[in-house]
């Protein structure tokens, strides 16, 4: 031990040397970058090397869905579904939920790199397939039991891997009707936002009303006038502030079911703190002759929505001349 402390006091330049060799291994086997020594799942390779800013569209592709194949496309700052030449506002937060997890799947755990196993995880009609800005496809095949994690393939390749995430859950088990934006009224709209409330049914024996928020108190104007306690409005102004879509209708087959006598026209003012007042008007298109639901269309939109009868009956069955104070 003294020889060496002498030898190395003598070789300053080689000592110091030696020094700057051990701190720079100490530093490559750290950070590791050419991940020689992956222990990690965060550390393993991406399958999708790109931001999630340069991600522009996702196709989706389900073989034993009645719709097979849609698109979600990135238009600026909004997210949109294209289904069947349609193309729809869609769901923002669960769309940049689906472009997160992709980018966070690792190619960290193998189970397999046999083609004749495929079946065994999931890969056949029941299988989703994910196309990245259209030249990355990412195979989504069976959720391991007991767990949240998937079972994957990335395009041509016969290795499966084990993603840390159940990605069939957030791609919406290959339903486009998941990505769709269903709600009617803005979301997040607070009851107390709310502060004018017009229905009109069409027809003689048509239901018609028209409320209105005055110095924090809600009036009747029509059919009658008079003011009506706070306590009674909650119910209708829940169900605008929720108001929301089961599904949306992609072709005009509901005409042929459409009972026409429910038909009439609901409008409602919201005022917020940052965006002020905006009033927003929906045509009630008319109800289902045999099923329990109504069909809805914005103002200055072709989509029709379908909402429950539980959505929209309340409407019609309200009579707020009976809720003014005696």
């Amino acid at each position: 031990m003294d020889k060496l402390k002498t030898f190395l006091f003598e070789n300053r330049a080689f000592s110091l040397s030696l020094l700057n060799l051990v701190l720079v291994l100490f530093i490559f086997f750290v950070n590791d970058p050419f991940s020689l020594f992956v222990q990690t799942y965060e550390k393993a390779e991406p399958f999708f090397k790109v931001k999630a800013a340069s991600i522009e569209s996702i196709k989706i592709e389900k073989a034993d869905e009645e719709i097979k194949l849609f698109t979600l496309q990135k238009k600026g700052s909004t997210w949109l579904v294209e289904v069947n030449s349609k193309t729809l506002l869609a769901n923002g937060t669960r769309a940049e939920a689906l472009v997160d997890s992709l980018l966070k799947a690792r190619k960290f755990t193998e189970v397999s790199s046999s083609k004749e196993k495929a079946s065994e995880y999931g890969f056949n009609s029941g299988s989703i397939k994910i196309t990245v800005n259209t030249n990355n496809t990412l195979h989504l095949g069976s959720v391991k039991t007991g767990s949240n994690f998937t079972h994957v393939k990335q395009n041509e390749s016969d290795r499966i891997f084990l993603v840390e995430d159940n990605l069939k859950s957030i791609a919406g088990r290959g339903k486009f009707d998941f990505f769709l934006d269903k709600n009617l009224s803005p979301a997040g709209t607070k009851n107390e936002e709310i502060n004018k409330i017009i229905f009109r049914q069409e027809g003689k024996k048509g239901v018609s009303y028209k409320l209105e928020l005055s110095d924090k108190n809600w009036k009747l104007l029509l059919p009658k006038t008079g003011e009506i306690p706070s306590s009674e409005m909650t119910a209708i102004l829940s169900r605008i502030s929720g108001l929301e879509a089961d599904s949306i209708e992609l072709n005009d087959d509901y005409k042929a079911n459409l009972d026409e006598t429910f038909k009439a026209s609901l409008q409602y003012s919201i005022k917020k703190e940052k965006t002020g007042s905006m009033m927003l008007s929906f045509s009630i298109l008319g109800k289902h002759k045999k099923e329990n639901h109504f069909y809805v269309q914005k103002e200055g939109s072709d989509t029709v929505y379908r909402l429950s009868e539980f959505k929209c009956k309340y409407f019609y069955e309200l009579q707020p001349e009976e809720k003014i104070k005696k």
